[in-house]
């Protein structure tokens, strides 16, 4: 269960601008356990990105195998399968899903229902502005400012534009917050106003029952879907047609 052996395995680890240099021990210095507690680390945050950046040059079923290893218990050494799990999810939403969803209105009214889409993937390095962007496309920007989606995209509801925003965690219990403050930096960042947009949440498979959205200091309440991957994590069952 470890990336960089599914690194190796799909390609030449020789690539320019990538050191060999990519471990270290980070120790503990205080405490009653200091100098006696390490762990293994990226050797910086930019090795870390373009590590995490080649892991879409996987096959599928390798990353797919190696979140299921470590659902049955294999340790994540380097804390990659949360990075994993977004590659995954994008690249089933380019093939095209039908997954379950649970709705939960803006007056707590819970429905269920299913998410039946097919999206072009487009990775971007930073954000894309709301006015660009173009409905069927899947947008996964690499550095985000404000965190607050992990991969959106647009759809036309009754002549409206509207942005879908993608939260993907496998944080155990499926949780995610997001505060007022950082949404409006955001909206401002891309260029978005009013109600036009609307949360997705995309938990563990095992913790979509209980999953949720907490919304920090906002005035009203927000409405959000929360998908049920397959444990498989496959694309469901999938038709012709987007819904």
């Amino acid at each position: 269960s470890n990336p960089l052996n599914l690194l190796t395995r799909s390609f030449d680890i020789e690539l320019p601008g990538v050191s060999h240099l990519l471990l270290q021990y980070k120790v503990q210095t205080q405490g009653p356990e200091a100098f006696q507690v390490k762990k293994v680390d990226w050797v910086s945050e930019d090795v870390q990105f373009q590590i995490e950046a080649m892991y879409n040059r996987i096959s599928i079923e390798e990353r797919v195998q190696f979140l299921i290893d470590i659902d049955n218990g294999k340790p994540d050494i380097f804390q990659s399968s949360p990075k994993i799990y977004e590659t995954v999810v994008a690249d089933r939403l380019k093939e095209g899903v039908e997954w379950k969803k649970r709705s939960v209105s803006s007056q707590g009214e819970i429905t269920d229902g299913v998410f039946k889409i097919k999206l072009e993937r487009k990775d971007t390095r930073n954000s894309p502005k709301f006015e660009e962007m173009v409905e069927g496309t899947l947008y996964i920007p690499q550095k985000l400012n404000y965190k607050v989606f992990d991969m959106m995209y647009i759809k036309k509801q009754q002549d409206k534009k509207v942005l879908f925003g993608i939260q993907v965690t496998r944080k155990q219990g499926g949780q995610r917050k997001v505060t007022h403050e950082t949404f409006e930096n955001w909206k401002k960042e891309i260029g978005i106003a009013g109600d036009n947009f609307h949360f997705i949440l995309c938990p563990h498979p095992d913790d979509a029952d209980r999953a949720k959205i907490d919304f920090e200091d906002f005035k009203e309440k927000i409405p959000y879907d929360i998908l049920y991957l397959p444990k498989d994590y496959g694309n469901g069952d999938i038709g012709s047609d987007n819904v």
